[in-house]
């Protein structure tokens, strides 16, 4: 007896389906750890992304300025100004068509709460999912 395969995508054809349906996107990483930033930033060229880097919050927030991002990546973690802060102020700032999405290595309920109170739109648990993401995009239809 043999049962015919049904046609299931691989994860590369669910990747190009989910980055054609949501296009290249200006994406700002704001994370304080380089190395980190830095290979995310590259990852996401290669998905056909125009990233920007900033290693702080105040940075960040003076990127958003000049590099006008559709998405926004910030680590929550970070020392000085947080993600939690740097989200506060872009949304104070008017930026409420911008997507915001927190990226943390904290999976509890507690800064979940924190993130929504501070207006996030989506929450990462890291390590970051290149494939998870452009899902995510595709599905909020950016």
């Amino acid at each position: 007896m043999r049962l015919p395969l049904p046609d299931i995508p691989t994860p590369d054809a669910v990747t190009t389906a989910a980055r054609e349906a949501s296009g290249p996107q200006r994406i700002l990483i704001v994370d304080d750890n380089v190395d980190a930033a830095t290979a995310l930033a590259a990852l996401l060229r290669l998905e056909g992304h125009e990233v920007a880097v900033a290693h702080s919050g105040p940075v960040g927030l003076e990127r958003v300025k000049t590099f006008a991002p559709q998405v926004i990546l910030i680590d929550l973690g970070m020392p000085g100004m947080n993600g939690f802060e740097v989200a506060e102020h872009l949304r104070a700032a008017g930026h409420q068509d911008t997507l915001l999405i927190a990226v943390s290595g904290y999976s509890g309920e507690e800064s979940r709460r924190r993130a929504r109170d501070a207006q996030f739109d989506e929450y990462i648990i890291k390590p970051f999912d290149t494939q998870a993401f452009e899902e995510l995009l595709s599905r909020r239809g950016r």
